[in-house]
């Protein structure tokens, strides 16, 4: 297993002893009562979203008539503490919500009633709450399986607390505006993690006359009479190498040709002659690198404006500069594969000929849900692209769709049978295991050797 930053343990041992002095008389009763004092309770703030066969969360809390039926189902009044101790239930939006006084009569009956039945026998959990990735929980994933430090910290909402404690599964809600910052998160996540860009075939970008900025239009041209700028404006995908095309000629006249400035995003390439006239214009070719992304301003200037109105030789007398149009091509250099892709293209390389996409899609399916994947599951992560699509994009797209999946924002534990059940309880299997074990010692996902030992 690969070596882990030492962590911090926080260990507390805590030993107590209680003598009970047994008597022959009836103990005095402490706890409130569940018929006058705790039902009306369950009624009036709880039966909204806790009552029927349709219950939030499973829990029904009014199906309890007496305190005998209640105090049998210990499980039900260990999750209604929690929540009720830190104050996460009832939520925050509804209009009525119970008091410091009632919270703690419900608190003292459970203490008193439903406690001391816990502590006499064994232990029975309860099931879990569905618990969301913390926040550095998904970045720890995140970097440990795809291998793309992604600031989630920073990015996502602080998550809810309770009890000091910003795991409780019960805590970390889940919201529209959550949801949608999900699937932005997995777009861009997946765009870092996987390189789909051709730099074999370019982006070729074209600007005709009309399109341009600055200057006269004139028969599909657009003409300077005197300095100045003709201006494109391109949306660039990201930084790199370009190749930028001018279409150009003059109306010449004096000693020189017309003389062009190429500038891009504000920083000068070039200064070229453009001895070309309207029979014969230039086609002029410039390379340069951008370090910009997004929108971005291509300059052509007129730079040597010329006029002689009284020159005997009409021809000589004006000289004006046009501009056809200007193409924008590229980017010309490759992106660097990051180190996920490169080592997820090895590992299943073009030897597995048709096999090979849906290969790669189990795997990162298995370690991303931190389970196997199913046939059905597989299938429909490849169903996503359409067969003509490149493995890179098909495989990039799969990742926005397994990253913004319930499956990866939470940590699945699926409830035993209960009706008809003796035993409502079930043994983790051997992934569950190791993700619970993963998510304590490392606060991300089982790595490969965990996973192997889960498989085996």
């Amino acid at each position: 297993m690969r070596a882990r930053a030492p962590a911090t343990w926080l260990s507390a041992a805590a030993c107590t002893a209680a003598l009970v002095a047994g008597s022959a008389q009836e103990p005095v009763r402490t706890a409130p009562s569940y018929e006058e004092e705790i039902l009306p309770l369950l009624e009036r703030y709880c039966a909204f979203c806790h009552e029927g066969p349709k219950a939030e969360a499973e829990l029904d809390l009014l199906r309890f008539d007496t305190e005998a039926e209640a105090i049998a189902a210990p499980e039900v009044w260990q999750r209604v503490k929690l929540q009720v101790s830190s104050e996460v239930m009832p939520p925050e939006d509804r209009e009525m919500r119970p008091n410091a006084h009632e919270r703690a009569t419900l608190l003292a009956w459970i203490r008193e009633a439903v406690d001391p039945r816990t502590a006499s026998g064994p232990a029975v959990p309860h099931a879990p709450v569905l618990r969301r990735l913390t926040r550095l929980e998904y970045r720890y994933t995140v970097r440990d399986v795809l291998g793309v430090e992604f600031q989630a910290d920073e990015f996502f909402p602080a998550d809810g607390v309770a009890l000091g404690f910003d795991h409780i599964g019960s805590a970390l809600t889940m919201s529209d505006a959550l949801v949608e910052k999900y699937f932005t998160a997995a777009e861009r996540i997946a765009d870092l993690a996987v390189v789909t860009e051709d730099a074999s075939r370019p982006t070729l970008r074209h600007f005709s006359s009309d399109e341009l900025e600055g200057g006269r239009a004139s028969r599909g041209s657009v003409a300077l009479s005197s300095n100045g700028t003709i201006k494109a404006r391109a949306h660039l995908p990201r930084a790199g190498l370009y190749r930028v095309h001018v279409q150009a000629w003059g109306q010449q006249a004096g000693p020189e040709p017309c003389r062009m400035e190429l500038r891009v995003a504000g920083k000068r390439v070039e200064r070229r002659d453009v001895p070309g006239t309207e029979d014969a214009p230039d086609q002029l070719e410039f390379e340069v690198r951008i370090d910009s992304e997004g929108e971005t301003a291509i300059d052509a200037s007129f730079l040597n404006d010329y006029y002689q109105p009284e020159n005997p030789d009409p021809a000589q007398r004006d000289r004006n500069f046009y501009v056809d149009w200007i193409e924008l091509e590229g980017p010309l250099d490759p992106l660097p594969m990051p180190s996920f892709q490169r080592e997820v293209f090895a590992r299943f390389g073009p030897e597995l000929g048709a096999r090979r996409e849906r290969a790669m899609l189990a795997w990162l399916t298995g370690r991303l849900w931190r389970r196997p994947a199913t046939r059905e599951e597989v299938e429909r992560l490849d169903r996503l692209s359409p067969d003509s699509t490149s493995l890179e994009v098909s495989i990039r797209d799969a990742l926005v769709a397994l990253l913004a999946s319930p499956h990866f924002l939470f940590r699945f534990e699926l409830n035993p049978p209960r009706e008809g059940d003796s035993n409502p309880t079930r043994e983790l299997d051997a992934f569950e295991l190791a993700c619970r074990l993963s998510y304590f010692l490392w606060s991300s996902a089982p790595d490969e050797e965990l996973a192997e030992l889960a498989v085996s």
